[in-house]
């Protein structure tokens, strides 16, 4: 694997930046770690020792410098000179200490990896996960591989057992992870998902009667309800009404690219808590990607299914916006899935029974 964005950052991939500096320190402090306590040590030293160096080189060697700086200057102002310059060295010596902070989430990152071992992603894997890359975007998630975010579920046993995953403190400063119980609580809470079954059939209920396509349908029998919706994503009544008819050889297109990005979402939610291994959410990601093959041609398409799904979910302006705005970032910006291919259709792809007869499974 490479280095990605920062998680909450949007750089691409993650850089030694001054930014970091101030965001390492009040994550060391938050954590009340024996590492913040030795960086606030080491901050006051590196302040205190170069300033009073200067101040007592100053003090002593004043009859050297006064003469030529300030002529005639009484000992108050020497004073004052010699203590605004020992605070400047002291700044300076802090500002020149903390250089190392600003590359560490570079180190965090690269010891993520080193710990994980994780693969590099092949083309297929970055086409499957870039389904998914506006939600990443909008969350400033990583794209460039299955886990969002660090996790503790797939760091060596020691090190979790050390920290009890999550439980007692944090394995990296700058890559705090949420303790794997908390993960596990909000998916069962959201999804209702705690184990690998439930995730097998969400997933399944999601490209059935649960999913936004059904409820596409439902809504183009409501000429209101059309028309709301078309106005929210500003794709126009007929355009919406031919999604759900088949269309060049394809089941009709509905609203499956918002079920497939919903699906990737939650198999990479239930990996990030430990609920399923890399292989099992590749193969149900995979399965979701034949399903976006089926019924479009290209990532506009894709988006704008998408776009009826947060439609549909939210009834809200402000949201279909930001989603369009999230996708519309993702595809101009420098993320590795801007440049990657839509997903192919593979040769005997079975798709859900839903997805062939339009939305209904009967």
């Amino acid at each position: 694997m490479t280095l990605q964005n920062h998680p909450g950052d949007l750089e691409f991939p993650v850089r030694a930046r001054w930014r970091w500096v101030g965001r390492v320190r009040r994550l060391q402090r938050s954590l009340g770690s024996a590492e913040a306590r030795r960086s606030q040590r080491r901050d006051t030293v590196v302040f205190v020792i170069p300033a009073l160096v200067v101040a007592i080189a100053g003090t002593i060697g004043q009859d050297a410098w006064v003469p030529v700086v300030l002529p005639g200057a009484d000992h108050f102002a020497v004073l004052f000179l010699a203590v605004l310059g020992a605070m400047a060295v002291g700044l300076v010596a802090v500002l020149v200490a903390s250089l190392p902070l600003m590359r560490r989430p570079l180190r965090d990152q690269r010891r993520w990896l080193g710990l994980t071992a994780l693969e590099p992603l092949t083309e297929e894997q970055q086409s499957l996960l870039a389904l998914d890359a506006a939600s990443d975007h909008d969350g400033r998630c990583w794209n460039a591989s299955l886990a969002h975010e660090p996790t503790w579920a797939l760091l060596p046993r020691d090190l979790r057992e050390r920290h009890r995953d999550g439980e007692s403190g944090q394995a990296f400063v700058s890559l705090p992870m949420a303790p794997l119980r908390l993960l596990r609580e909000r998916l069962d809470q959201r999804w209702r998902i705690v184990s690998a079954e439930d995730l097998h059939l969400a997933v399944a209920d999601g490209f059935a009667e649960r999913s936004t396509s059904v409820r596409l349908l439902r809504a183009l029998q409501d000429p209101h309800a059309t028309a709301r919706l078309a106005a929210l994503t500003g794709i126009d009544e007929f355009a919406l009404r031919a999604l759900a008819e088949p269309s060049g050889g394809r089941p009709p297109a509905l609203a499956w690219g918002a079920d497939v990005q919903r699906t990737v979402l939650l198999v990479r939610l239930a990996h990030v808590a430990g609920v399923v291994g890399a292989d099992e959410a590749w193969a149900l990601i995979r399965q979701a990607g034949q399903v976006a093959a089926a019924v479009h041609d290209d990532w506009p398409s894709y988006d704008a299914a998408v776009r009826i799904g947060a439609a549909l979910d939210a009834d809200s302006l402000e949201q279909v916006e930001r989603v369009r705005g999230a996708a519309e970032a993702v595809r101009r910006g420098d993320w590795p899935a801007a440049r990657a291919a839509f997903p192919s259709r593979a040769s005997g792809a079975v798709l859900p029974v839903a997805v062939l007869r339009g939305g209904t499974a009967g």
